[in-house]
């Protein structure tokens, strides 16, 4: 059996540029003549029907509020009722990897 998380590189040929995801945390991400992954919390994902919550892919490092990631401020939102984002469970998650393309469902 195919393991589910494991990095792959999608580079354009001769751009010296690459983008990796596939490995759970932050170990993804857009590099540039680096030569690895950059090591970046990616986020792949949608609204849940839970309000404020958001699940996506586990290519993050430690599930935080959206406010905090991208350095918003909303005093309008309360601690209590701070938008989250959640991993899918492993369970709800395939992968399909050609030649070609690298499917996430």
């Amino acid at each position: 059996m195919t393991p589910l998380f494991f990095n792959t590189h999608h580079a354009p040929a001769g751009a010296f540029a690459s983008f990796t995801l596939g490995q759970r945390g932050a170990s993804g991400g857009l590099d540039l003549e680096r030569g690895c992954p950059a090591g970046e919390s990616i986020y792949i994902g949608c609204e849940s029907g839970r309000t404020g919550v958001f699940e996506a892919l586990p290519f993050f490092d430690a599930p935080v509020s959206p406010l905090d990631q991208f350095g918003l401020t909303d005093t309008s939102v309360s601690s209590a009722k701070k938008l989250r984002v959640d991993p899918f469970p492993d369970a709800a998650i395939q992968r399909s990897v050609t030649a070609c393309t690298d499917t996430w469902t």
